[in-house]
């Protein structure tokens, strides 16, 4: 399925199932993995859309983690860091461990980015 067909599919979700939500954060990653930033921005858009209409916190998390890895891959890592941050007290209130521990993986790497090695290295062991 392409991008654009997936968009307007998310957009039709309105309450967002877990199995359309699944592909769309999927879909997101993969995205960003093919180095198109601003398709996964967009669909992120459309995540975003589900998030509000449905206010749900372990989404919620999810939307913060998947912003920050955008904003990681566009270098902008005090923003980034601030969504993990985010997420990472959700996370913590839902125990999701292996959440926590993906949150704590990227925010290691956004202080390693910015050459904050001590506290890069701090969220590496907490992973």
């Amino acid at each position: 399925m392409h991008v654009e067909a997936q968009h307007a599919d998310a957009q039709h979700t309105g309450t967002g199932k877990k199995g359309d939500v699944d592909a769309l954060k999927a879909s997101i990653r993969n995205e960003r993995e093919l180095g198109d930033i601003e398709k996964a921005e967009l669909l992120t858009q459309d995540l975003q859309r589900i998030v509000d209409h449905s206010q749900t916190p372990e989404l919620q998390a999810d939307l913060a983690t998947i912003t920050a890895e955008n904003e990681i891959s566009r270098t902008r890592y005090s923003h980034a860091i601030e969504l993990l941050k985010s997420a990472e007290l959700m996370y913590s209130r839902l125990s999701n461990d292996f959440a926590l521990a993906h949150v704590y993986t990227m925010l290691g790497y956004a202080y390693y980015s910015m050459s904050e090695y001590p506290l890069s290295l701090d969220y590496y062991h907490r992973a």
